[in-house]
């Protein structure tokens, strides 16, 4: 082989490698990793309501204008914010703002009941999601569908995003 040869498969090896590397990397970017969670509130839900806690909706500006079902989206730190925007029960006040922070949302006032089916935390390239399922009923009778988690603080350096929508009934 001459130099030429050899630079040639020289230069073709290291694309092969860079254009897998990239593969590995793209597929486990596209991978969603989960996120522990409690759940504090889901209220109205398919089974038993959860509420530990509940938003405080005299402190709370309504009108989330994105066209989106989530009308509040809160990511509380601290113990003023916690105080400020949340009602729970006794238990409540052993939350560890050091250890952990909470996610808690509010949908828009639908004009028909609508029931909290699903709620996942989970981590997709390099963003923490708060995904919520919502039902939605067929009884007329407004209603806003209320959804807390707490989580651990490892995960408030990433950007976070609320992710509320409809999912289809299973029949």
């Amino acid at each position: 082989m001459n130099t030429t040869h050899i630079r040639l498969f020289t230069i073709m090896l290291f694309l092969i490698i860079g254009i897998s590397c990239d593969q590995i990397t793209s597929s486990s970017n596209n991978d969603k990793i989960p996120v522990p969670f409690a759940i504090l509130c889901e209220v109205p839900s398919i089974g038993d309501y959860v509420t530990t806690c509940r938003i405080n909706i005299q402190n709370i500006e309504f009108g989330n204008n994105n066209g989106d079902l989530s009308d509040i989206e809160l990511i509380i730190t601290d113990e003023e914010n916690f105080n400020n925007y949340l009602i729970c029960e006794d238990n409540s006040d052993e939350i560890n703002f050091l250890d952990h922070f909470i996610l808690a949302g509010m949908t828009k006032l639908n004009p028909t009941s609508l029931y909290i089916k699903d709620q996942v935390v989970y981590i997709l390239r390099d963003t923490l999601y708060y995904s919520v399922e919502i039902l939605d009923g067929d009884a007329t009778m407004p209603t806003r569908g209320e959804y807390i988690v707490l989580v651990s603080s490892e995960y408030l350096d990433y950007p976070i995003k609320f992710k509320v929508f409809f999912v289809e009934v299973e029949v």
